[in-house]
C-alpha cells in the first residue's frame, strides 16, 4: 500500500498530463508531497490494518484473505505433512507470496475506490475507476518478495504446549486429586515413572516427596514447589501441566511438521505454567513458577503443540481462560 501511494505521489509530480491537473491540485500540497487528509483518508477506508505509529501495515495483511492467518499457518502444516515435497521453508514461501499477490490486486481495489470516493466526497466526479487505475497500477512482478518473507517467518505467533496430552492414565491421575481431604492425594501416582509431574520435578530440581510434603504437611519447600501445590489445590477438575509463550512462526511450523535435525524444544522459565484441560474445559490458576529452563526432547509423544486459540483436543486455550498477551511472556523453541 505505501509503495503504490509513493507511486501515486511520484507519478503525479512527474506527469504532464493535463488531464491530472485537477487531481495535483487537490492531492498534493505546495511541496509536491500528497495531502494529510487523503492519505489518512484512504488508510482509515481500507480493509487492511495499518499501525500509523510505526508506519508500516501489520504483517496479517500478507496471510489474511478473509480466513484467520492463524487458519492458514495451519493449513500450510497440514498440505505441507501430506506432500512432504521439498523443504518446508521453501514451501512456506510460495505459499505466503501466493497469499500475497492476492492480497496485492485487493490492495489496488480498495486504493482506487476510495480515491474515488474521497474525490466524490470533496466534489470531484470527473474522473472514472480507469482513470484513477492508471495512477495506481503496480507492476507485481517487481516487487522485491525476500524481505517480506523473512519478517513475517521471524513473526512470534502465541502458543501452548501441553505435556501428556495424549496420555489417559495421567489425565486421570489428576482427578484423584480433586477431594475436600488432602490426605486422599496421591502424589505416587501423579508423579509416576514417565509422567509430566514426575519430569517436571526433576527438571527443577525437586522430588516427588517435596510436593507431597507441601500439599500433605503443609511445609514450605521454597517458591516453585509452594506454587505446585497452590496449582494442585485450585484445579476444578484434572488437566494437563502446560507453557503458555511466544514461537517464531519459523520454530512453529518446523516443529508442527516435524522437521528433522531438532532434538529438543526449550521452554524459558518465564513462561506461564499451569494446568489446563482442554478436553473438558477445565484448568487451574496457571501459576507454577519456575526456576530453570526446560528442554523437552523432540521425538516425544508426551506432548503436543498448539496456537492459542486453536487446537485439536476440544477447549483451547483461550477458550478456557480468556488471556491477554501479556500471559505469553516467555520464549519456546
Amino acid at each position: 500500500m505505501k509503495q503504490r501511494i509513493s507511486n501515486l505521489e511520484t507519478y503525479l509530480n512527474e506527469s504532464s498530463n493535463d488531464s491530472y491537473e485537477l487531481l495535483k491540485s487537490v492531492l498534493l500540497d505546495k511541496k509536491g508531497k500528497l495531502k494529510t487528509e487523503y492519505t489518512d483518508y484512504i488508510y482509515n477506508s481500507t480493509s487492511f490494518t495499518y499501525n500509523k505509529k510505526e508506519d508500516r501495515f501489520e504483517w496479517r495483511l500478507y496471510l489474511d484473505r478473509g480466513e484467520n492467518p492463524k487458519e492458514f499457518l495451519l493449513n500450510i502444516i497440514e498440505d505441507f505433512n501430506s506432500k512432504k515435497d521439498g523443504g518446508l521453508e521453501d514451501y512456506f514461501r510460495e505459499k505466503v507470496q501466493d497469499a500475497y499477490m492476492e492480497i496485492e490486486f485487493e490492495i489496488e481495489k480498495n486504493l482506487i475506490n476510495a480515491t474515488a470516493k474521497y474525490l466524490s466526497e470533496i466534489g470531484i466526479e470527473s474522473y472514472e475507476y480507469d482513470d484513477i487505475r492508471e495512477l495506481i497500477v503496480y507492476d507485481y512482478f517487481m516487487i522485491d518478495f525476500e524481505p517480506i518473507f523473512k519478517t513475517i517467518y521471524r513473526t512470534d505467533v502465541q502458543v501452548a504446549l501441553v505435556l501428556n496430552a495424549n496420555d489417559d492414565m495421567n489425565y486421570e491421575g489428576y482427578n484423584n486429586l480433586i477431594s475436600d481431604n488432602d490426605n486422599s492425594v496421591t502424589i505416587k501416582e501423579i508423579t509416576q515413572k514417565g509422567s509430566s509431574w514426575g519430569w517436571l520435578l526433576k527438571s527443577q530440581g525437586y522430588t516427588p516427596k517435596q510436593l507431597q510434603n507441601a500439599i500433605i504437611e503443609e511445609v514450605d519447600e521454597g517458591k516453585f514447589i509452594n506454587s505446585c501445590r497452590k496449582e494442585i489445590r485450585n484445579m476444578s477438575y484434572g488437566g494437563f501441566i502446560t507453557f503458555l509463550g511466544t514461537m517464531t512462526i519459523k520454530d512453529f511450523l518446523e516443529i508442527k511438521s516435524s522437521v528433522k535435525g531438532r532434538s529438543s524444544i526449550t521452554v524459558s522459565k518465564d513462561c506461564t505454567c499451569g494446568i489446563y484441560g482442554p478436553y473438558n474445559g477445565s484448568g487451574s490458576i496457571l501459576g507454577i513458577e519456575l526456576e530453570k529452563n526446560i528442554q523437552i526432547p523432540y521425538n516425544s509423544d508426551k506432548w503436543r503443540l498448539d496456537l492459542d486459540n486453536y487446537s485439536e483436543m476440544g477447549y483451547d486455550i483461550q477458550d478456557v481462560f480468556s488471556l491477554a498477551s501479556a500471559a505469553f511472556k516467555g520464549g519456546i523453541w
